[in-house]
């Protein structure tokens, strides 16, 4: 059971491994720069194109395919996921303003 503090699910769980405050934006953008170089490098060694823009329909899968499997490695309800996540993307979808966020609502 997660012992998140000041009311919060997770947030400051001594148990939980964190990424620190106010650089979640950073380790947002460094998986971004991490799945850019993966799936050029993929392409080169399969020796198709490697220039260009990536396939959004690729990276969309894989990023949600990684948090589903990053849910079921930590113990995550993957319906805690989704709930939550969905809520993130349907705010993105309606008002398409990406703000840079340290927290979210859980939702189970």
């Amino acid at each position: 059971m997660a012992q998140g503090t000041n009311g919060r699910v997770y947030g400051g769980d001594p148990t939980l491994v964190h990424i620190p405050d106010h650089h979640r934006t950073d380790f947002g953008n460094a998986t971004a720069e991490m799945v850019d170089s993966a799936m050029r490098m993929t392409a080169r060694i399969q020796g198709t194109n490697d220039r260009g823009l990536l396939c959004p329909g690729c990276y969309m899968i894989a990023l949600f395919d990684a948090a589903v499997a990053l849910a079921r490695k930590n113990g995550q309800p993957v319906t805690e996921l989704g709930h939550s996540m969905a809520d993130l993307f349907t705010k993105l979808a309606y008002d398409g303003e990406f703000k840079p966020t340290e927290e979210m609502v859980i939702r189970p």
